[in-house]
């Protein structure tokens, strides 16, 4: 349980801040935060979190997140796509050039010299975790396969930047 207090306390500040952009209150945002780490307590009980799958830090914002959408839902207020940053420098307040691993630094590096339309397709939709239909909004395409499309695209453009960085 100490454990669990610990982490509590050591990334509140961080999801406060980094769930300013959706509008939210403080105590919406508060209450997310206390059910993500519930809930994440709940399914490392029952051992199905796998660190090696996510950063703790990254998973715990993933569900309150969803819980502070969830609740701006539930209060009839939708989250306005227009103003959501999608800059990469830093991507989020957890990836600051000091915390961040060789790849991940790459990565960065990667994203970087892709084109901004294929940045901020991979941008909402692995870091913010939107749906295809609302980056078509965001982004004025006529349907969400044009989304796909522009996304597979861009993936194969990352994955060759990529590539020619480690190899060098």
């Amino acid at each position: 349980m100490e454990a669990i207090v610990e982490v509590y306390e050591l990334y509140r500040n961080d999801f406060l801040h980094f769930g300013k952009k959706y509008g939210a209150s403080r105590e919406i945002l508060l209450s997310a935060w206390h059910d993500a780490v519930i809930a994440f307590y709940e399914i490392a009980l029952a051992d199905r979190y796998d660190p090696e799958k996510s950063n703790l830090k990254t998973y715990l914002f993933t569900i309150a997140k969803y819980k502070v959408l969830d609740a701006l839902k539930k209060e009839g207020k939708v989250v306005d796509l227009e103003k959501v940053d999608v800059t990469i420098t830093p991507i989020s307040p957890f990836l600051e050039e000091e915390n961040l691993t060789t790849q991940a630094h790459l990565l960065q590096t990667a994203l970087h010299q892709l084109g901004e339309k294929c940045r901020e397709i991979l941008v909402l939709t692995y870091y913010h975790q939107y749906a295809a239909e609302a980056i078509q909004q965001r982004m004025n395409y006529d349907n969400a396969n044009v989304v796909y499309s522009h996304k597979s695209r861009c993936l194969k453009q990352l994955k060759a930047v990529f590539k020619r960085l480690t190899a060098e």
